[in-house]
């Protein structure tokens, strides 16, 4: 990624100068994921001129691979011309066009705004400009736009999925537009999708996953999600709501007091609306990352408010909205309808109750209070289970990870 800021904006930087900020294995994923053919055996400086000549020459092989945030984008800047600057919201994370070096990025200069500049160095401009439109208008590309929004909002409501779970659920919400075939031929073709590929071990063997773009952790996640595993079943959010996780750059989170939110900040806290969608967006954030989201709330009302009754009533508020957010270490359920199921189901937790029949009452016989207790500690002996993360060290004591050890498959 090519970061400036604003006084070093300039666009007859070669596309190999930001090239060279990179380590070569990081140059090696960039010409996978650009589709460009360039030899390993290259020496560093060699690998760069070869990867930015199949860049420049070979735009119509990875121009349609991108976002369609991120192709209108492109378009914006070709049309600003040279030593121009585009004025956008800024992603909540580094997009893939930053990660490959491709764009230069300034978000120095509103970083109170939540927005950021960004600039193309003339020869990339010149490269993609006859094709932009090309790419933009072709009937197929509304396909592919649909279908990674969709998946951009899966990973975003779950955090991470096995990606032959991920087809599975585009074909269910895509099933009467699109035909299996093509939703695989998307998923293996999209740069976001590419960029977010790992592995990780499953209950036999190694398996390939994708996650959000915004997860940083996949492992502290699926520690989170095994201390959570007697939640059984991903939560199934309506299409709408799918959709409309995915949109770059900001996303509109599934929430019933989204709007009632977005309408205080704006209203009595002074912000944009902008702003507002972008501080919910960082509550939201902060929660998936376990970090106290009152702190954000709290910041924001500091110094508007003349009240304590003010400042409760806007406490309550924001807490309202972060009990209903959908949460990546609950599958996608909020802390609020986690709650309300616990509640449904308490009964299971209290201990079995030993009752006498009639024929042991008629022989003097009951069950005494002591023969009771020793029936409630052996049931919470049983069922107490110390929590063990999936990356910590098995307590078996041989060195392993407990999911490579006594936790595998479990």
């Amino acid at each position: 990624m090519i970061d400036f800021d604003s006084n070093n904006f300039c666009s007859s930087i070669k596309l190999v100068d930001g090239f060279r900020m990179n380590t070569k294995n990081e140059l090696t994923d960039f010409a996978k994921l650009l589709n460009v053919p360039v030899s390993a055996k290259l020496r560093k400086d060699e690998y760069i001129t070869a990867l930015a000549q199949g860049v420049l020459s070979t735009p119509e092989s990875w121009l349609s691979c991108l976002t369609y945030y991120e192709l209108t984008l492109l378009q914006k800047l070709v049309h600003a011309g040279p030593d121009a600057y585009v004025e956008e919201q800024d992603f909540l994370v580094e997009s893939v066009m930053e990660y490959l070096s491709l764009v230069l990025v300034d978000r120095w200069f509103s970083i109170d705004e939540g927005k950021a500049r960004y600039m193309i160095c003339d020869e990339l401009r010149e490269s993609i400009a006859p094709h932009l439109d090309k790419v933009l208008s072709v009937g197929e590309q509304t396909s592919y736009f649909l279908i990674e929004q969709h998946a951009h909002g899966l990973l975003n409501l779950y955090g991470f999925l096995r990606y032959s779970d991920l087809i599975d659920m585009l074909c269910e919400y895509l099933s009467d537009l699109l035909p299996k075939t093509v939703i695989i031929d998307v998923m293996s073709s999209s740069m976001l999708i590419q960029h977010n590929l790992f592995e990780m071990i499953g209950e036999s063997d190694m398996s390939l996953y994708v996650k959000s773009p915004v997860l940083m952790e996949p492992e502290r996640l699926e520690d989170d999600l095994y201390q959570h595993r007697k939640i059984r079943k991903m939560k199934h959010f309506p299409k709408e709501e799918v959709f409309a996780m995915g949109k770059m750059p900001r996303f509109d989170i599934p929430n019933i007091h989204s709007g009632e939110l977005k309408r205080y900040i704006i209203e009595h806290l002074g912000l944009s609306e902008d702003m507002a969608v972008l501080r919910m967006q960082d509550i939201w954030y902060s929660m998936q990352m376990d970090m106290s989201p009152i702190s954000i709330a709290t910041s924001m009302v500091r110094d508007k408010l003349s009240s304590m009754q003010e400042l409760e009533e806007a406490i309550e508020l924001f807490i309202a909205y972060c009990n209903e957010c959908p949460r990546w270490f609950l599958k996608g359920y909020s802390s609020a309808e986690i709650f309300a199921s616990s509640e449904r189901n308490k009964l299971k937790k209290i201990s079995p109750r030993l009752v006498a029949c009639p024929s042991m009452k008629t022989a003097g016989m009951d069950i005494s209070s002591e023969m009771q207790a020793q029936l409630g500690d052996m049931f919470y002996k049983a069922f107490f289970v110390p929590k063990v993360g999936r990356n910590d060290p098995c307590p078996c004591g041989s060195g392993k990870k407990y999911k490579n050890c006594c936790g595998r498959g479990n």
